[in-house]
């Protein structure tokens, strides 16, 4: 594991970062190699998080898909209860409160330094266009989604709804 990690890291920079979503099942390892671990931990509404895996091809599956929204919100939980150092946020509590999070982010690893809310992003995002700053694009996201598709994400979601109200998140009927 740490052959791959340092392939890839810059030694030069003062926090070596890896944001894979697939490490969020690998984190109890990560931890147990790597001394001190730090773990920003964070979780998206569900519809939200279903449509972008819709379409980015995932499945064309709604169920299939909310069964992996959950699956990773288990591995979240499990990774919270267990993990020693964790920063815990949702993507909505970035989106919305920007800088109550940054604040909680840079209370958490200090050497993170600023951190610019400002910024352009021109990742990959449901406009396919540049971003300025930090947006919060669930809304348009979920207005994709057709109601058929709404109704069978929250049928699935409905029979593990403790996950979902762990964070937060409500049903949409």
């Amino acid at each position: 594991m740490k052959e791959t990690f340092y392939e890839n890291w810059d030694f030069d920079k003062p926090i070596l970062f890896e944001k894979s979503p697939p490490h969020l099942v690998r984190a109890l390892k990560i931890e147990k190699v790597f001394s001190p671990a730090y773990f920003l931990i964070s979780i998206r509404n569900p519809y939200a998080h279903i449509e972008g895996l819709m379409r980015r091809n995932y499945s064309d599956s709604p169920t299939v898909c909310a069964e992996f929204w959950l699956k990773c919100a288990k591995f979240q939980i499990h990774n919270l209860k267990h993990l020693k150092n964790t920063c815990f946020f949702r993507y909505e509590d970035l989106t919305d409160d920007t800088e109550k999070t940054i604040e909680k982010i840079q209370s958490f690893i200090p050497e993170i330094g600023y951190l610019n809310k400002d910024k352009t992003f021109t990742a990959h995002n449901i406009t396919k266009k540049p971003i300025e700053g930090i947006v919060n694009l669930n809304n348009l996201k979920i207005s994709l989604l057709k109601q058929e598709v709404i109704d069978e994400i929250t049928k699935t979601l409905q029979k593990e709804k403790e996950i979902v109200n762990y964070f937060n998140y409500e049903l949409i009927n």
